[in-house]
């Protein structure tokens, strides 16, 4: 169960299929000027594959960046904090996680941070088992 490169890239690969859906309605006119709001929804999913029985990633908060000066750390605005460890493959065909949905000022957010965390949530693995790492992978057919 220990991660190795083959699996990093697989599990980068996979978060790759978080779904971000952007601001929208809300009240105001959703312009700047307006002082509008919209409401962010952020929900988690992943494809199926053959090659792993589980796949882990603990996820500590989520934030986004407000446009415009994009060195500036004052644009960073933390969006969710679920301190949870998902298993990505219980996130397949339609099913999915939400992670957050919350309430912004209306605007162009350019970025996204997914913080993944160093400690898993407590709970217990398809194994029955606690979870070894925070975020790791589980082999459908381990190596002898």
């Amino acid at each position: 169960m220990k991660p190795n490169r083959k699996s990093l890239t697989a599990f980068l690969m996979m978060l790759l299929f978080l779904l971000f859906t952007g601001c929208s309605g809300g009240s105001g006119s959703g312009s700047i000027e307006s002082g509008g709001t919209g409401t962010l929804s952020l929900w988690l999913t992943d494809a199926t594959t053959l090659e792993y029985r589980a796949v882990y990633v603990t996820i500590d908060r989520v934030d986004v960046h407000l446009g415009g000066n994009e060195h500036s750390p004052n644009r960073w605005k933390t969006v969710a904090q679920p301190k949870t460890t998902y298993n990505l493959l219980e996130l397949v065909n339609g099913l999915l996680a939400n992670l957050s949905l919350t309430d912004l000022e209306a605007g162009l957010y350019t970025h996204m941070r997914l913080i993944i965390g160093l400690h898993h949530d407590g709970q217990l693995n398809i194994l029955n088992e606690a979870h070894p790492y925070a975020n790791y992978i589980v082999l459908r057919n381990p190596p002898d």
